[in-house]
């Protein structure tokens, strides 16, 4: 655990400061939230069908990768589409109460998508890997194609 702690907190850095780096070079934001989207989409189908430390390893590190690129450049997208700068905070704080949203419910819902198809005291955590890698697909396509006032 150490050690993919460790490996996550190098990849999460080298994600964020990638990611953030070239989406202002190039200007385009669109397009590195949907990569980190594909990033972690990538990484959870890796975690899901392995079985073994090196693969979970790589998932868990392309994972972390992922969520840095999009958290780096889905920040600046929020700051882009601001509706009115002198109430930032206002909308900063909506924004992290949606941000939170879905880490307090998912806890609630794995359990059942982790029980689904199984016998006996086994647990379906492919599943799981593959509901959170479509999650982040559709996110990640919600924003590429919905998001209309940033490239």
């Amino acid at each position: 655990m150490a050690s993919i702690g460790i490996l996550g907190v190098v990849a999460a850095s080298a994600g964020a400061l990638a990611g953030g780096f070239l989406s202002d070079k190039l200007g385009r934001r669109k397009l590195f939230t949907f990569i980190g989207a594909l990033l972690f989409v990538a990484g959870a189908c890796v975690e899901a069908f392995a079985y073994s430390l090196p693969p979970l390893i790589v998932g868990a590190v392309l994972m972390q990768l992922a969520i840095a690129v999009f958290a780096a450049v889905d920040q600046a997208i929020i700051f882009a589409v601001l509706p009115d700068r002198a109430q930032a905070g206002r909308y900063m704080a909506v924004v992290a109460f949606a941000q939170k949203i879905p880490s307090a419910i998912a806890p609630l819902i794995a359990p059942f998508i982790i029980t689904i198809g199984v016998v006996g005291a086994e647990k379906n955590y492919t599943l799981l890997y593959l509901a959170g890698a479509v999650l982040a697909l559709v996110g990640g396509l919600l924003i590429l194609f919905k998001v209309k006032s940033v490239r």
